[in-house]
């Protein structure tokens, strides 16, 4: 399957990218977001480079997470709702992950499933992307010379988070917000119950 907007159609869009939601996740049992080892959803408002979180309450992270997104492209022309072409993570100045929609083979179909958070899709409908390569992922849109979008904190610093997104013709929506890094909880304690 190849994206048949590469080809030149005769097609109109400068709507960018309209991000919707981020989840971030803990990554393992020694891992914490505002100090549980549950995922939080935070709603995302505004468009184009100007998108923010909704919440300013500052994210508190610890150990390894992962990070999520929930985005769509709307076309001038159609008003369709259609998936991104290009999604990359940054942390502070570092590439975590990066991926284009460019081309996809149907045996490639079972690796694309663990990027999609499904249990999320069955409980309240959303459709969040995980930015993480999780192992044997073989999809062949992955820029794999990054990492594979676990991102561990273990310092007690203030962390810039950064999603660039954009469609095939060029437009580009920019999510940036702040994360605050803590050292992991004593192992027994109360935060890790």
């Amino acid at each position: 399957i190849i994206d048949p907007l590469l080809f030149c159609l005769p097609f109109k869009d400068s709507t960018p990218p309209k991000i919707s939601d981020v989840r971030i996740y803990p990554f393992n049992e020694n891992s914490l977001v505002n100090f549980s080892t549950n995922p939080v959803t935070i709603s995302v408002a505004g468009s184009g480079n100007e998108c923010r979180l909704n919440s300013k309450d500052t994210i508190k992270v610890s150990g390894r997470i992962v990070f999520g997104i929930q985005a769509y492209d709307y076309s001038n022309d159609t008003g369709s709702r259609d998936g991104i072409f290009s999604i990359q993570l940054f942390v502070d100045t570092s590439c975590y992950f990066s991926q284009k929609f460019e081309r996809f083979a149907f045996a490639e179909t079972r690796y694309a499933n663990s990027e999609l958070d499904y249990p999320q899709v069955i409980h309240n409908g959303q459709r969040i992307m995980r930015s993480y390569i999780a192992p044997n992922n073989k999809l062949s849109m992955y820029d794999r010379k990054n990492s594979n979008g676990v991102v561990d904190f273990t310092d007690t610093k203030s962390h810039k988070i950064r999603y660039i997104l954009k469609d095939v013709f060029g437009n580009t929506s920019t999510l940036t917000f702040w994360v605050r890094s803590h050292l992991p909880a004593p192992v027994g304690s109360s935060h890790n119950k």
